[in-house]
């Protein structure tokens, strides 16, 4: 992974795909892992590792899929997650950061060399659509749509807290990105309109791109990380 085009993941009926982009052009290159077609995915890149990680709810069963120079592998965490939206993140270490909507509860899904791990945050967020980033130097957060109101989720004070920023954005898909600065910056499908939620020092604003786009995810990612300046993020849409 790095370059200047982002990779994108995609469940396509039941077959994990990768799409990636050179000078050349875009590329779609299955690779050879079957899963289910309902499963919801989220990929990761840990470390300096040159291939993602890709997260899969298999009918409620955590899955890890990895690629090396033999080919694409999936792995079974032994974790029962429910049948919930996952978001996974990289903080540190070896392994990914997956949160879980499990039932309508935040989970925390670790690993460490004694295997993985589930931790229950105690935040109750309905079915809500959640985005897990790390803001630079291990702070995790996670932003949720419950409900049609934005929320921002982190741990602090020794206890998971969950914020609400006071924006309506309807029923959409969210996708949070670290662009460097103190608060994330949320992608939103707005009923086909590409909106992003800004944090600041006053509070949270809704801004519209004015962009159409399709019903679907909007993942959101920074290709020009620690840039300040003139950097805005690249996001990938259904059209």
């Amino acid at each position: 992974m790095g370059g200047n085009w982002p990779q994108i993941w995609v469940n396509e009926g039941g077959n994990l795909v990768e799409i990636w982009g050179d000078s050349a052009g875009w590329h779609k290159v299955p690779t050879g892992i079957q899963i289910n077609a309902a499963s919801t995915i989220s990929a990761i890149r840990v470390a300096n590792e040159p291939n993602a990680r890709i997260y899969i709810n298999e009918g409620g069963t955590l899955l890890e899929a990895y690629g090396d120079s033999t080919g694409w592998h999936v792995g079974n965490t032994g974790l029962q997650i429910g049948t919930g939206q996952i978001s996974a993140t990289y903080l540190s270490g070896g392994w990914g950061r997956i949160m879980v909507n499990e039932n309508g509860v935040l989970m925390e899904v670790s690993a460490d060399n004694n295997g993985w791990h589930k931790g229950n945050t105690g935040v109750q967020i309905g079915n809500a659509y959640i985005s897990a980033v790390n803001m630079g130097n291990n702070r995790l957060q996670i932003m949720a749509n419950d409900g049609g109101t934005l929320f921002q989720i982190s741990p602090y004070g020794g206890a998971w807290h969950k914020d609400s920023t006071g924006l309506s954005i309807g029923s959409g898909y969210i996708s949070a990105v670290n662009m460097d600065g103190t608060w994330p910056q949320v992608a939103i499908n707005g009923g086909g309109t590409l909106l992003f939620a800004v944090g600041t020092s006053s509070g949270w604003v809704l801004q519209s791109t004015g962009k159409q786009i399709g019903p679907g995810l909007v993942p959101a990612v920074n290709m020009r990380p620690g840039v300040t300046t003139n950097n805005w993020p690249s996001v990938i849409t259904l059209q």
